[in-house]
């Protein structure tokens, strides 16, 4: 987890919030990727979320 992490931090510091780009799942619940969304945009920084709702 340490790794990921400073391997994260790296990144948002060399790129912002455009080095992420994330994909959530329609099997999830609602409540997972609300979760999912709020450290997408708050931790990571970036809108860039898309999912896989044509499942």
């Amino acid at each position: 987890m340490d790794t990921v992490a400073q391997r994260f931090a790296q990144v948002k510091e060399e790129s912002g919030g455009d080095g992420f780009a994330l994909l959530a799942s329609a099997k999830c619940t609602n409540e997972e990727n609300y979760l999912f969304n709020k450290f997408t945009r708050q931790i990571l920084a970036t809108n860039t979320i898309d999912h896989c709702a044509w499942l």
